[in-house]
């Protein structure tokens, strides 16, 4: 219920809606609430593939789903995500744009390279299709 879940500051924000770090039963998570219509699409979509995907060690599990104020999720808090591109430019020719100063190890690159390929691998057995991977996201 949303009399138990208490929004704090904005963690991030998107074409779909923004997301709000959260307490609920004393425990931090996060909250996603969906603007009515974004340019990903329904929020109901979003929410059917989340909630048809379930946990896997890569991907943040949904813990519940909101209806009122607004149409939303509750999801796993995870402290330590790092955001490894900047949102879309329309400068870019393609989504992904980095700090000019970036630099990334091969190491570190292909270890997130495999959990992506680990987490889009169970998304897809499970009939669900990203549709918007890149380095923001």
């Amino acid at each position: 219920p949303n009399s138990e879940l208490e929004l704090g500051k904005i963690l991030g924000q998107g074409a779909s809606g923004t997301v709000y770090k959260a307490i609920m039963e004393g425990e931090e998570v996060a909250v996603k609430e969906f603007k009515s219509v974004g340019s990903d699409g329904k929020p109901e979509n979003e929410i059917l593939a989340t909630v048809t995907v379930g946990a896997h060690p890569t991907l943040i599990s949904c813990l519940g789903v909101l209806e009122q104020p607004k149409v939303g999720m509750v999801l796993e808090f995870v402290d330590e995500l790092v955001e490894l591109g900047l949102p879309p430019s329309f400068e870019s020719v393609t989504r992904d744009t980095f700090k000019s100063d970036a630099s990334f190890l091969v190491e570190n690159v292909v270890t997130v390279g495999l959990k992506i390929a680990s987490a889009l691998e169970h998304m897809h057995s499970c009939g669900v299709m990203h549709g918007d991977m890149y380095a923001h996201n």
